[in-house]
C-alpha cells in the first residue's frame, strides 16, 4: 500500500509537469553540491582531496561520490555547497594540476518530443510516398530505393549491426514489431549476480538501467515510438517498418536524471564498442551510433565539457552519435542546447521536417544544427503493441541513426575491412556520405550546416559509389612496435588481395627516401639514428592495380633524455613506500622529490640507479606527492607531474576497503541529522550515500551512549526505517555479533533514538560507523543497489573506558602468518616485561586465552580456537600495553 501511495504521489507530480507554464527560463539547473570531474591518468581519484579540503578558507567536505565513466576517467564528486560558492569550487577543482576538466552535474534534461496534433494520420510518409501529391513526392528519405541495396543487419564482413537507444524511461522491446531486432547480450547470463562477460556490468542481458544497475530496461511508450523509427522489422506482415528491417536495437535506460546519468548512459555502449574493437568482435557488442531524442533546451555547450568530449571519446572507437535539437523555433547558434550544440563531429545534431520538406516548429542553426529528418506526423510503434503517429525531433534524430545503422550494412567488404581496422576512420566515411547524401532544401538552406533533409538512398549511393571495386586500397593502420633506440618494426593492415607491399621511410625533413618491398604485414629497420623522427609510408600491389601510398606514420626513436613515465607507487606502508618508473634508455641516474601535498618543501634525492626506489621516514595517514627527473649525459630533465600516495596508519576507518551501499533515489527523503558523542551532522540528499569520514568522535570502551538520527524530506514525508552499525574489531565489514548497534525494529517518520554500550573487547582506535535509512524495509549494511533512503559512513575513534589505565610499557608486536591456522607468532618489538601476559577475546568479548609472555618471539597453537576474529590483547603489571587482530581460518 505505501509502495502504491508513493507511486500515486509521483503520478500527481507528473500531471503538474505537464501543465503549461508561461516565461519558461531558459538558464541551465545543476544538482547542488555536485560536480563531475575529470582525472589525468596515473592520479586516484582521491588525489585531488587534501589539496582541496578548504577553498577561501572554508572546509568543502569535498569527496568522491561514485564512479560515471571508467573509459573518460568521470567521477561523480560531492562537497558541501553551504559553505563554498559553487564557481569558485569548480574554479579551485578546475586549477587542480590532476583535473583535467570539470564542470556541474546538470540536471532538467527533458525529452524532445511535441504531441501529435493528428491521430488519425496512418501512412509511413517519411519512407516512402504512398499517397502522392502535396509535396510528399520530395519530402521523403527514399528508402523504397535504399531498401534495394541493403535491409540492414549485418555489415559485408558479418558484424552485427547495433544502434544505442538512450532513453530516460527506457522503450518497450518486446513490442511484437521491435522483439525480433532487440539487442541481447549473450554474453551475459541473466539473474545469476555475476558478471559474466566482464565488462564492469552485472547481469546486463537485456541492456542497462544506470540508475538500477541492471538491466530493467523499461517499457517507456517515448522510447517505444523511438525504437520503431530505427528498426521497426521489416517484411514481417506487421504494422511498421524502420529504417533498417533488420538491426540489433541496444537500450540503455535511466539517463533522464541529471548530467552524471547521462554520461554513465552513454558509458555502457563506449564500454561494449570498446570490448568489440579490442577483441576483433569475440566480446562486446558492434555499436556503430547512439540515439538521444532529449536534452537541455538552452544549455550551453561551454559549461558542459565533460558531456560534449564524450562524443570525441565514441567517436574514437568508432560510434557516431544522433541528437534530437530543441522543440522550439529557436536558432540554438544563439540560445545553445545540450547535446546539439556541442561541436564534436561526432554528434550528428537533428532537426525535424514534415511531409512538405518544411521545418516548422523545432531548431535550427546554420552552425549547430546539421541536418534535417522526417519528424512531424511520422507513424511508428507506440505502446501496447499498438501503432500511432507522433511528431517531434525525438523521431527525426532516431529515423537518421536508423539511416547510419543501415549504411553500415552496404556491400562493400574493402570499406568493412577499413571500418574494423581504423573504426574511426569509419565513422568519419559513414558521417561524411551522411552529408553528402542530403537532399537540398531551401527551408533548411540557410538553417542547417549542410542545407537539406537527410536520403537514405543517396547516402548509400554515396557509399557504393566510393567502394573501391578493385578492392586495391593503400594500407591502413600504420605502427610500429619493439621500437629501440637504432632499431623498429614497421606494421600495417592490408586487404587480402594485396599481393606486396612498397615501403619507404626517412627522417623527417630529409629529402630522400629508403624503400624496399616485402610480402608481410611488417617490415623491419635497423640503423636508425638515436632520439630521431622517422616517417614512414606503404603501397599495395595488387593483381593487376597498384594502391596509392598510404598517409605518412611518424614515429621517434629512443635514446632521447626524457622524464620517466609510468611513475606507481606500491607497498605502501605508515612509514614508506616503492616508487617505480618506466626506465628511461639514456638515462645516467634518476632524481626524485617527495613532499606532503599540504607541505612547500620538498626532500630531494639524487642521482638514483635503483628502481623501484624506497621511500623511507614518511609520516603515517598522509597524502604525498612524487616527481622524478632523468639525468643525462647532455643534462637534466624537467621534473614529471606529481603522483600522489596516502600512507596507511589513519585507522582502520580510513585504510580499510569496507562494501559499498547506496540507494537508487535519495532525492524524496534523505537523513536529514545524526548525532552521537561530539558529532551533530545536519546535511542535505547525498544521492544515495553521504561520506562523512572527516568526522569523528570518542567512544569509550564499555561506554554508554545515545545515538539520534532524523530523517528529511524534499515534500512528503515517508515511513523510513534506520539501522546502525560499528566495525567494533576493524576487519572491514559489519557482520560480526555485536556489530549491529542499532536496529529501529520498525518504521518512523521523524527522528529516532536508541542506546548502545561499546563492548570491552572493541579494537582500540579509529574504525568505520554507518548509518542507513530505507523506505518503509530494513536494510542490509552493504546494499548499494535498495531504492529509496540513504546511508552515510562515519569513523568513531575507540578509547579505553575510564578508570582503565594504559601501560607505560608501550609495545608493540606483529602476527604472522595473518590470518592463521593451527598455529601463529607474535614477534614484539623487544623483550616483554615479566609481568606481561597475553590475554585473548572472541567476537562475543568472551576471554578464551591467557598466557604469560617471556619472549620477544612467541608460537602460540590455536587449534582450540574455531575459526573467526579474535583480539590479543597484551597487558603490562595489569594494564593494557597493546592490542591486535587475528583472524583464524581452515
Amino acid at each position: 500500500m505505501k509502495l502504491i501511495q508513493r507511486l500515486l504521489a509521483h503520478a500527481f507530480i507528473a500531471l503538474l509537469l505537464l501543465t503549461p507554464l508561461s516565461n519558461i527560463a531558459q538558464s541551465e539547473s545543476y544538482e547542488p553540491g555536485e560536480l563531475l570531474i575529470q582525472v589525468d591518468h596515473g592520479h586516484s581519484p582521491s588525489s585531488i582531496l587534501a589539496a582541496l579540503r578548504t577553498v577561501d578558507g572554508n572546509t568543502t567536505m569535498l569527496r568522491n561520490a561514485k564512479l560515471i565513466s571508467n573509459t573518460m576517467r568521470v567521477w561523480l564528486y560531492k562537497f558541501d555547497d553551504q559553505a563554498v560558492d559553487h564557481q569558485k569550487m569548480l574554479e579551485a577543482v578546475r586549477n587542480h594540476p590532476h583535473v583535467i576538466n570539470a564542470q556541474f552535474n546538470h540536471n532538467m534534461v527533458t525529452e524532445r518530443i511535441t504531441l501529435p496534433n493528428d491521430p488519425n494520420i496512418g501512412q509511413q510518409w517519411h519512407h516512402v510516398n504512398a499517397g502522392g501529391g502535396g509535396g510528399l513526392a520530395d519530402a521523403d528519405i527514399d528508402s523504397d530505393e535504399a531498401w534495394d541495396i541493403t535491409t540492414g543487419g549485418v555489415t559485408a564482413l558479418g558484424d552485427t549491426i547495433v544502434v544505442c537507444i538512450l532513453e530516460g524511461g527506457g522503450g518497450d522491446l518486446s513490442h511484437p514489431d521491435l522483439q525480433s531486432n532487440a539487442w541481447i547480450n549473450y554474453g551475459e547470463i541473466p539473474g545469476d549476480n555475476i558478471d559474466n562477460d566482464n565488462n564492469g556490468y552485472v547481469d546486463d542481458y537485456l541492456g542497462w538501467n544506470v540508475n538500477s544497475n541492471d538491466d530493467n530496461i523499461g517499457t517507456g511508450g517515448h522510447g517505444t515510438q523511438v525504437a520503431g523509427m530505427i528498426g521497426a522489422k521489416g517484411d514481417n506482415t506487421l504494422g511498421v517498418v524502420g529504417a533498417n528491417w533488420n538491426v540489433k536495437m541496444m537500450m540503455v535506460a535511466g539517463n533522464s536524471t541529471n548530467e552524471a546519468s547521462v554520461l554513465a548512459a552513454y558509458d555502457y555502449p563506449l564500454t561494449m564498442r570498446r570490448l568489440y574493437n579490442n577483441s576483433n568482435g569475440a566480446e562486446g557488442a558492434y555499436v556503430v551510433v547512439t540515439n538521444a531524442s532529449w536534452g537541455i533546451d538552452g544549455g550551453q555547450p561551454a559549461n558542459a565539457p565533460l558531456w560534449c568530449a564524450m562524443y570525441d571519446t565514441l567517436g574514437v572507437y568508432g560510434v557516431l552519435n544522433c541528437g534530437a535539437t530543441a522543440n522550439q523555433n529557436w536558432d540554438i547558434d544563439q540560445t545553445g542546447d545540450l547535446p546539439t550544440g556541442c561541436p564534436s563531429d561526432y554528434m550528428v545534431s537533428v532537426t525535424a521536417t514534415n511531409n512538405s520538406d518544411v521545418r516548422t516548429f523545432s531548431g535550427y542553426g546554420i552552425l549547430s544544427i546539421d541536418v534535417g529528418a522526417p519528424g512531424e506526423d511520422v507513424y511508428t510503434t507506440s505502446s501496447n503493441g499498438n501503432y500511432g503517429a507522433t511528431s517531434g525531433t525525438s523521431f527525426a534524430s532516431p529515423l537518421t541513426a536508423g539511416i547510419i545503422g543501415l549504411m553500415y550494412s552496404v556491400p562493400c567488404p574493402s570499406f568493412m575491412a577499413l571500418a574494423k581496422a581504423d573504426p574511426q576512420m569509419g565513422a568519419d566515411i559513414i558521417r561524411q556520405a551522411l552529408f553528402d547524401g542530403v537532399d537540398p532544401v531551401s527551408n533548411l538552406a540557410n538553417e542547417t550546416v549542410y542545407g537539406g533533409r537527410v536520403n537514405s538512398y543517396n547516402s548509400l549511393m554515396e557509399m557504393m559509389n566510393n567502394c573501391d571495386t578493385n578492392s586495391c586500397i593503400a594500407p591502413y593502420t600504420l605502427s610500429v612496435s619493439g621500437l629501440t633506440d637504432t632499431s623498429t618494426t614497421l606494421n600495417w593492415n592490408a586487404l587480402p588481395v594485396s599481393t606486396s607491399f612498397n615501403v619507404q621511410y626517412r627522417p623527417v625533413g630529409s629529402p630522400t627516401w629508403t624503400t624496399d618491398t616485402t610480402s608481410n604485414l611488417w617490415y623491419n629497420i635497423n640503423g636508425l639514428m638515436p632520439c630521431t623522427l622517422y616517417e614512414f609510408m606503404v603501397q599495395a600491389e595488387c593483381d593487376t592495380t597498384t594502391s596509392a601510398f598510404s598517409d605518412q606514420f611518424v614515429f621517434q626513436t629512443d635514446g632521447c633524455c626524457e622524464a620517466p613515465t609510468g611513475i606507481a607507487v606500491a607497498n605502501i606502508t605508515d612509514n614508506s613506500a616503492n616508487i617505480s618508473w618506466n626506465s628511461v634508455l639514456a638515462a645516467i641516474s634518476y632524481n626524485l622529490r617527495v613532499k606532503p601535498t599540504a607541505s612547500p618543501t620538498w626532500t630531494d634525492y639524487n642521482g638514483i640507479t635503483n628502481n623501484p626506489f624506497p621511500l623511507t621516514g614518511l609520516t603515517a595517514c598522509t597524502e604525498y606527492e612524487v616527481q622524478i627527473a632523468t639525468v643525462c649525459d647532455t643534462g637534466t630533465t624537467a621534473y614529471t607531474n606529481s603522483i600522489t600516495f596516502t600512507t596507511t596508519g589513519c585507522g582502520a576507518c580510513i585504510d580499510n576497503n569496507y562494501c559499498a551501499s547506496a540507494s537508487q533515489d535519495a532525492s524524496e527523503e534523505w537523513i536529514g541529522n545524526v548525532s552521537v558523542g561530539t558529532i551533530n551532522n545536519t546535511s542535505g540528499t547525498d544521492g544515495g550515500y553521504g561520506d562523512y569520514t572527516g568526522l569523528s568522535t570518542d567512544l569509550e570502551r564499555n561506554g554508554n551512549y545515545t545515538i539520534s538520527m532524523t530523517p528529511d524530506y524534499a515534500g512528503q514525508a515517508w515511513d523510513e526505517y534506520f539501522m546502525v552499525w560499528i566495525d567494533y574489531n576493524q576487519d572491514g565489514d559489519f557482520d560480526d555479533a555485536g556489530e549491529n548497534i542499532y536496529d529501529a525494529g520498525g518504521v518512523n517518520t521523524a527522528t529516532v533514538t536508541g542506546n548502545f554500550t561499546v563492548p570491552g573487547n572493541a579494537l582500540l582506535g579509529s574504525t568505520r560507523m554507518r548509518v542507513g535509512m530505507q523506505f518503509d524495509d530494513p536494510l542490509a549494511p552493504c546494499d548499494d543497489n535498495f531504492q529509496y533512503g540513504e546511508v552515510e559512513d562515519y569513523c568513531v575513534n575507540i578509547i579505553l573506558e575510564t578508570g582503565v589505565e594504559e601501560s607505560d610499557e608501550q609495545l608493540k608486536f606483529n602476527l604472522f602468518p595473518n590470518p592463521a591456522g593451527d598455529l601463529v607468532t607474535l614477534m614484539f618489538d623487544q623483550v616483554p616485561d615479566k609481568n606481561t601476559t597475553l590475554v585473548v577475546f572472541n567476537a562475543l568479548g568472551d576471554e578464551v586465552m591467557n598466557t604469560a609472555l617471556t619472549h620477544q618471539q612467541t608460537t602460540l597453537s590455536t587449534t582450540h580456537l574455531a575459526p573467526g576474529v579474535y583480539v590479543l590483547q597484551v597487558q603490562a603489571n595489569g594494564k593494557i600495553a597493546t592490542q591486535n587482530k587475528l583472524v583464524i581460518q581452515r
